[in-house]
């Protein structure tokens, strides 16, 4: 029996050659003070201590080495770290250090390849103010990724960056003043976000998750972030793919187009006011229903066709009553009983009840429906054109013998039957029983030099609004258009309104001008609605004008003009 002796000393070499172990796993620590000194000290199994400071990544003296390498970028150098393994990157001191790059195209920090990263209690950024084509963290093909007590910054276009990444987490951390979003994951496994704040970031998209489930937000503060309104920009993009869990926290003062793009890909977990506070933002209309193309009456609604779609308004109650998703909608035919709209990607027809859609594409860059010769609705797509046919209930296919040579901007038919149409930047073309006529630009016949919109009232006359020149009426019996004097340039709308006497005129960006006879032309600033497209006179004398920021009506009480806006929010 071996003595005790020797039994002891076999534990105490046992114990040693165990530390030794864990030590070699462990790899050493080093405490850096300068940028230098911290690329010098990137590598496998070790922590790296950085001392309160600055640290201008992008300003040393630039090798490739096992686990370091160096991108080229527009503006510069960014910095890669590839192939490691237990690597810890930590702040040592009260005070965190900062590590930046001025590089605007560059990823301040940019991992691949990577095992067991943690970085804590660090700042990261860009040193230049203003938009950035590069972000601050990137981790590509890499696992067990822990940020936590750190601060992410812009400039920079986002905070974080995953692609192909496993069991990630952020903790008790900051993503903030970021220029084009918060967080882009792709392909990723098991990522989750605890106690951390995204705050002051903008413009697009602000979390965009592809191929990738169960990303996870647990008790994090969402604040004041912003997209650029009108773009249908999302606070969560998901792609079919992905889906997001909300478990506590608060999603509050964000300037946002939408909350989720797909709803039932996220859930919500965490008290009633946590669920009805991101319920509220999720139900909000698209804003982009208040930037308009189109005014119309049908039946009881007054129909503005939008960006975003189309939108049926009560004029009694000024509540919306019906929307209608559909990209881009500009051009409408009222016809009995049927309100018909050309869309960018079909056309749509509503019947007070139901709807029905007809040349649908997912490839088609606009359809505008217009009426055609005796009435007719007809549908117009670059250079081909479609008829009406009620008793197969079907658009058909037709070449038109009056259809221009090129794609029509603007069609219109008048009394006589004579076609019109206009070439953008080219001129006017008339066609009458076999014979085309054309009226060029700044000629005595037409001198405007921008036509856009043909425009014809309950009486007959022609009108064009010009973006150069304002607006001209054709008169038959000089074969000729008459220049408008109101309106200088920018002319964006016409509404004449016989039963009153009154004719409207637009701006494009300033207001609306109204003449009557043997009465100075009145104006009226509307150039809070940025960009005015469209003009409606109803039978009860109110106009309605439809700009960038939403509906009005200009209606006249008790001798006074009044304003009332229609915004869907």
């Amino acid at each position: 029996m071996p003595h005790p002796s020797r039994l002891l000393l076999v534990a105490v070499l046992s114990l040693c050659w165990t530390a030794r172990a864990d030590a070699a796993r462990l790899g050493q620590t080093v405490t850096v003070t300068n940028a230098a000194q911290f690329i010098q000290a990137i590598g496998s199994h070790r922590t790296i201590k950085v001392r309160p400071g600055v640290y201008q990544l992008d300003s040393v003296q630039r090798s490739n080495t096992k686990h370091v390498s160096w991108t080229k970028v527009h503006d510069g150098w960014q910095l890669n770290i590839k192939n490691v393994t237990n690597l810890s990157i930590v702040g040592d001191g009260k005070t965190k250090p900062r590590l930046l790059v001025n590089a605007r195209y560059a990823w301040v920090i940019r991992f691949e390849n990577a095992r067991g990263i943690r970085l804590r209690g660090l700042v990261l950024g860009h040193i230049p103010s203003g938009g950035c084509m590069g972000g601050v963290v990137s981790f590509k093909r890499s696992r067990n990724i822990n940020i936590s007590d750190s601060e992410l910054f812009g400039s920079g276009t986002i905070g974080v960056g995953l692609d192909q990444v496993t069991n990630f987490h952020m903790n008790r951390s900051t993503i903030r003043d970021c220029t084009y979003g918060i967080l882009t994951i792709a392909k990723s496994r098991n990522v989750r976000f605890t106690r951390s704040t995204f705050k002051g970031n903008r413009e697009f998209d602000l979390i965009e998750i592809s191929r990738t489930k169960n990303v996870r937000f647990e008790n994090c503060t969402v604040k004041h972030n912003r997209t650029n309104r009108g773009g249908g920009y999302a606070l969560f993009k998901l792609d079919k793919r992905s889906t997001v869990v909300i478990r506590g926290g608060t999603y509050q003062s964000n300037i946002i187009d939408t909350f989720v793009n797909h709803r039932r890909q996220l859930r919500i977990y965490g008290s009633g006011k946590l669920k009805r506070s991101i319920y509220r933002q999720m139900n909000r209309p698209d804003p982009r229903f208040n930037q308009i193309y189109k005014v119309a009456r049908y039946r009881k609604w007054i129909v503005t066709g939008s960006q975003a779609g189309i939108a049926f308004w009560d004029p009694q109650t000024g509540q919306l009553d019906l929307l209608e998703k559909s990209f881009i909608s500009n051009t409408f035919v009222v016809d009995g009983k049927y309100l018909w709209a050309g869309t960018y990607s079909n056309v749509y027809r509503f019947d007070g009840v139901q709807r029905k859609s007809y040349l649908r594409s997912g490839t088609a860059r606009g359809h505008a429906v217009f009426r055609g010769p005796r009435g007719s609705v007809m549908v117009k797509q670059g250079r081909r054109y479609w008829r009406y046919k009620s008793t197969i209930d079907k658009l058909v296919s037709v070449t038109p013998r009056w259809a221009p040579p090129g794609s029509a901007y603007s069609l219109a038919f008048d009394a006589n039957r004579s076609a019109w149409s206009i070439a953008f930047m080219r001129g006017i073309r008339k066609w009458h029983q076999g014979t085309s006529k054309q009226y060029k630009l700044r000629s005595v016949e037409y001198p405007g030099r921008n036509p856009r919109t043909f425009y014809q009232s309950t009486n007959g006359e022609l009108w064009i609004s010009d973006f150069g020149k304002g607006f001209f009426r054709y008169d038959a019996s000089l074969d000729r258009f008459i220049r408008d004097p109101t309106v200088s340039d920018k002319g964006v709308g016409i509404a004449v309104d016989l039963k009153h006497k009154r004719t409207w005129l637009g701006h494009y960006t300033r207001g609306v001008y109204l003449k009557r006879p043997n009465k100075p032309t009145k104006f009226f600033d509307f150039s809070s609605l940025n960009y005015m497209r469209s003009l409606f006179a109803d039978g009860n004398g109110d106009l309605w004008i439809g700009g960038w920021t939403g509906l009005v009506r200009l209606r006249k009480r008790n001798g006074k003009w009044q304003r009332q806006p229609f915004i869907a929010r």
